[in-house]
């Protein structure tokens, strides 16, 4: 493992992601397969052991069906 992936910085955002795709009853390799990318990269996302950019929150929303309102 990296020392890159060592290091967990669980913030907001991670968090809220988690919350979102468990409200959208979708597993992490189903979000992964709808997002194309591996189950692992979205538990590393949801974990903060990745940083989450702005293409992949554009990405989520649009593939789980919610605004970014909620």
């Amino acid at each position: 493992m990296s020392k890159r992936n060592q290091i967990v910085i669980t913030t907001p955002e991670s968090k809220a992601l988690k919350a979102l795709r468990e409200k959208s009853e979708l597993s992490l390799r189903k979000l992964g397969e709808r997002l194309n990318v591996s189950s692992t990269r979205v538990h590393q996302y949801e974990l903060g052991k990745e940083n989450i950019t702005e293409a992949y929150i554009k990405s989520f929303l649009q593939v789980t069906n919610i605004s970014v309102e909620e």
